[in-house]
């Protein structure tokens, strides 16, 4: 029920156009960012690649930024990197972020055509696994990243 409340609410929230904003990728996985502010030395973590990561790479194309993509998703990351075809800049990383390092009890969507998962109890499914939950900063640690943009 709290999906479908937020996914009403959300398509009901009227939009403005403001300058200096840039849309990305496509209409399923893409977003509105401040593209006069990226820079290409920028480091970019995305968080849930997911099965669509043409806005990650439509960014790097764009502005030159590395971007390291993450989802909780075994099946997704080796997508995203087959998606990228050897791109050096982008690097596809399994793991759901979380407070604290360590495993994450994750429930699995109610869609038969997603391998989606949630900690927050999304979907209208009463099974769950448990993924490799890590804190931002232990992968920037692990990844050798004193910031990300």
């Amino acid at each position: 029920m709290r999906r479908r409340w937020f996914e009403r609410r959300l398509s009901r929230l009227p939009l403005h156009e403001t300058r200096g904003l840039t849309e990305l990728g496509s209409p399923y996985g893409g977003w509105t960012i401040p593209g006069a502010l990226i820079e290409p030395s920028w480091i970019c973590y995305s968080v849930g690649a997911g099965g669509d990561i043409g806005f990650d790479l439509e960014l790097i194309e764009r502005y030159g930024v590395t971007l390291r993509a993450f989802d909780a998703v075994a099946g997704y990351v080796d997508d995203a990197a087959e998606q990228a075809a050897g791109e050096p800049r982008f690097s596809a990383h399994h793991a759901a972020i979380a407070t604290v390092d360590g495993p994450l009890r994750m429930q699995v969507t109610h869609d038969p055509h997603s391998r989606s998962v949630s900690s927050a109890g999304l979907y209208e499914s009463a099974e769950f696994v448990e993924l490799p939950g890590r804190t931002l900063e232990s992968l920037m640690d692990e990844l050798g990243d004193d910031h990300v943009d």
